[in-house]
């Protein structure tokens, strides 16, 4: 990791332009930092990724920088927003450096009944998470929204948007619940904090479709399958942990009603196939036409392809996952079907199924598509006068990315009575609780952002 200092700049980057330094940051760089002529400084913007600068005169009121390469691209954080209410000065500072450093997109403060916080400084909360974002490597700084009231907040709440809700009094325990959702599970939550298996048409909090219910041999087939892979399946199981798509987790070897799928992603309906001298023939066009029926696609390889072109295997597999309805092709290779929406060829970005001019590249994760940050749609969206703070642009919706996520912590006396049944009557709010003690409000914060992260950000 580079030792070079960085600083976030609201202007364009691209090589070779000039880029002039106000007082403070002119200051940090030469007078705090000691940096002279000639070094090199770390810039970045939040839009144009990071940036590799000289610094070509240095003053105490100004200094000059020359911007030389891009280091890094632009990364989208997470989709999730933070909602806090303020407590004293230094404890509020530490939730907005926290949240900053652990991927919020957003972060607001909300006020509630019980909020003892006389006023809250957006100005200043907005230069703590920049200097958290410069000193952790984070390529954009967070949102920073203006207080609004709990009231306020609830009454223009978008119908079906997720809010986890931190409750103090009880509530399904945190990272049981995430995990559930990213399994796509369906449950209820009792008022003591149990899980209900829920019925498919039940009207609880219905997470994703219900896979069929495996069979108890095939439940046996799968933990042994799991136990001895085959090296193409230990191969193929290392690339698709690289193809980092939110929302999109594999399961190896998973039992799917009377078959066990080599590969599943559940939460997109996705199968991934190898086939070996065992494999192509009736039994497995049964197999398709079963997994389709339940609402599976079935994307097949060659172990043989597997082997000379993993990194073609692999934008296959990423692009089935960010296209909603593929045709996919029914053995990978030469013959296959094309992807719809790409080249005749199978050529994805360039490359095709059998490699093509870029088959040498790595998948990036940074190709995987993310709502766009906060008021700043894709293509010039903006966020409508009904969105809370932080919410995803319509367009994003449209276009079927990662579903926006909101976390909501109370004040250091928790939410009030009414309060707090309103939220749990709210549609599509979590009541979880963080574990056997009662914790601080910064520290809720904190251990809140960092499970959601575990679970379904970009930890996982």
């Amino acid at each position: 990791m580079s030792t070079d200092p960085r600083l976030f700049v609201d202007a364009p980057l691209n090589g070779g332009a000039s880029l002039t330094l106000e007082r403070d940051p002119a200051h940090y760089l030469v007078s705090v930092m000691r940096r002279q002529p000639g070094d090199s400084v770390r810039v970045f913007n939040g839009r144009d990724g990071e940036w590799r600068a000289v610094l070509a005169s240095a003053g105490k009121r100004e200094a000059r920088l020359e911007i030389a390469e891009r280091l890094r691209e632009q990364a989208v954080p997470p989709p999730l927003t933070l909602y806090f209410a303020p407590v004293k000065k230094a404890r509020t500072d530490f939730i907005v450096e926290k949240a900053t450093e652990l991927g919020a997109r957003a972060i607001i403060p909300v006020l509630t009944r019980r909020t003892n916080a006389e006023r809250v400084r957006t100005d200043r909360l907005s230069a703590l998470a920049r200097e958290a974002a410069e000193q952790t490597e984070r390529l954009d700084v967070p949102q920073i929204g203006e207080p609004v009231r709990l009231e306020a907040l609830l009454d223009g709440w978008p119908q079906g948007q997720r809010l986890i809700f931190c409750d103090e009094t009880g509530g399904a325990p945190m990272l049981e619940a995430l995990m559930a959702i990213r399994n796509e599970q369906l449950f209820e939550v009792s008022a003591d904090g149990q899980f209900i298996e829920a019925a498919p048409d039940s009207t609880g909090f219905r997470v994703g479709a219900r896979r069929p219910e495996p069979h108890a041999r095939t439940l046996a087939m799968a933990r042994r399958l799991r136990a001895e892979p085959t090296p193409a399946e230990a191969k193929l199981w290392a690339l698709l942990k690289d193809i980092r798509v939110p929302g999109a987790h594999f399961r190896r070897q998973a039992a799917i009603g009377p078959y066990v799928a080599d590969f599943a992603c559940l939460s997109r309906n996705l199968v991934v196939e190898l086939d070996g001298g065992g494999h192509g023939g009736r039994r497995d066009r049964e197999r398709d036409a079963w997994m389709e029926a339940q609402g599976y696609r079935v994307l097949r390889f060659w172990n043989a392809e597997l082997f000379e072109n993993a990194i073609g295997v692999a934008e296959v597999i990423a692009a089935a996952l960010h296209h909603p309805t593929p045709t996919l092709p029914s053995r990978g290779g030469s013959g296959s079907a094309p992807l719809e929406g790409y080249g005749a060829d199978g050529s994805i970005g360039g490359a095709t199924a059998k490699g093509g001019p870029q088959s040498g590249r790595k998948y990036n994760s940074a190709d995987a598509a993310l709502p766009p940050p906060p008021g700043e749609g894709r293509g010039g969206g903006r966020s409508g006068p009904d969105d809370p703070p932080g919410s995803d642009d319509g367009e994003s919706r449209k276009a079927g990315r990662t579903q926006h996520w909101a976390i909501l912590t109370g004040p250091e006396g928790g939410f009030a009575p009414e309060e707090r049944e309103r939220l749990r009557a709210l549609p599509g709010v979590l009541a979880v609780s963080l574990g056997p003690r009662i914790l601080r409000a910064d520290t809720a914060a904190a251990a809140a952002l960092a499970l959601w992260q575990a679970a379904l950000g970009d930890w996982a």
